[in-house]
């Protein structure tokens, strides 16, 4: 008697003391206890019981959501196998790690494995929690969200068309998870150029959010990042640099300056206002931003060379042709090393590198960068390509 007492009891404390710090967004302590827990109830109950199982998964979420994903998934794969082998294949909670499984291979880019699995769930908790059931919903999002992401968006928009009006059904149309699967469909649109109706989604997204989370949470701010770049991409401008404006106050406040939403909504608003030919609140923005994502992202990261060759286009553009040019100079070299010599993005910067030189005067280095220019064009793009013939132009 006394045995099996001691047996239940085996990681039961560590395990509650681990929840507690669990709910209370204390990974650190909680995967500590977690661990405790799961070696004594090897030790004692065995690796195959249920307890242990399930103190494994506890430690694998807290894992997961402190962005540990490679340990993390080394024991939900485990703890599938394990679950398998004694509840069954069917077994919710053998799901629920299949589930926790594939959205960590999600996390770390492994999105054909991730697919694979999200349309194995998406079937077996039909069968097993019904369609309906806000399980089935989720992995059925996060299947649409893993298509997105590889760039299938017609399979992704079909989905997440269904996500929304699933999750209205089921959980009403300001939950949440409801305002998200809209807001992923109005990004899907956006990736095809369905502009107009991207537009109308995320002026919704940015109504409801504002609704139910509030003005300046980070989802509200970042609705009205993409419904900017809506508007930016139909051209109308006046109303994205507003939009962008209310961003990136927003994002510095909530986020921080150096935040990558921050700097990124940052560099948009200056995009913005170099289409209006607004070029001197461009540049300060343009420097600025180049700036923060050489602190931040590095030297050679691609975000931080678009804002730079943004900046050197907006110097150009107000004639500050030796800096531009210098620019331009930087950037064929760092943008040939870090996406290749036939990229579109090194191919357009060694163009402006050619025009820069042309308007300097500079004629026989530009005529013989400008050759180059036609020829890889050419190659790259073919030959009735717009950019193409501005090269020969």
């Amino acid at each position: 008697m006394l045995s099996r007492l001691k047996r239940s009891k085996a990681g039961k404390k560590d395990l509650d003391l681990g929840r507690k710090c669990f709910n209370e967004q204390r990974y650190p302590e909680a995967e500590q206890l977690f661990q405790q827990s799961v070696q004594e109830r090897e030790k004692v109950l065995g690796m195959e019981h249920v307890d242990t199982l399930d103190s494994k998964s506890w430690l694998a979420v807290t894992l997961y959501n402190q962005q540990k994903y490679r340990e993390a998934e080394q024991l939900f794969r485990q703890s599938v196998q394990k679950r398998e082998k004694v509840l069954g294949t069917e077994h919710v909670e053998t799901l629920w790690s299949k589930s926790w499984l594939a959205l960590t291979l999600y996390r770390q880019q492994k999105y054909p494995e991730a697919e694979q699995l999200f349309r194995q769930l998406v079937q077996e908790l039909k069968k097993v929690l019904g369609t309906e059931h806000v399980e089935t919903l989720d992995n059925k999002y996060w299947l649409a969200v893993t298509l997105h992401d590889q760039q299938k968006y017609p399979e992704a928009e079909q989905q997440l068309r269904q996500s929304v009006q699933e999750r209205e059904k089921v959980l009403g149309t300001e939950h949440v998870n409801t305002l998200r699967s809209k807001y992923s469909l109005a990004l899907t649109l956006y990736d095809q150029q369905e502009y107009p109706e991207a537009e109308q989604l995320f002026r919704q997204s940015i109504q409801e959010r504002e609704k139910v989370l509030g003005t300046e949470h980070v989802d509200t701010l970042l609705s009205k990042h993409w419904l900017a770049l809506t508007l930016h991409e139909q051209q109308k401008y006046p109303e994205a640099e507003q939009q962008l404006r209310q961003s990136v106050q927003g994002q510095e406040k909530i986020l921080g300056t150096e935040h990558v939403d921050t700097l990124r909504s940052k560099h948009w608003l200056a995009v913005t206002l170099h289409d209006q030919q607004k070029y001197p609140e461009a540049e300060q923005l343009f420097r600025q931003s180049v700036q923060k994502r050489e602190k931040v992202l590095g030297t050679e990261h691609v975000e931080t060379l678009r804002s730079k060759s943004w900046l050197a286009l907006t110097l150009y553009r107000q004639q500050k042709y030796p800096e531009a040019e210098q620019l331009f100079r930087q950037l064929v070299q760092e943008l040939k090393k870090v996406l290749g010599t036939e990229h579109v993005e090194t191919l357009d910067n060694k163009y402006w590198l050619a025009v820069t030189l042309h308007d300097q005067q500079k004629y026989p280095e530009a005529e013989q960068q400008l050759r180059q220019s036609v020829q890889e064009r050419e190659k790259i793009l073919g030959t009735e390509h717009v950019n193409t013939f501005w090269s020969k132009h």
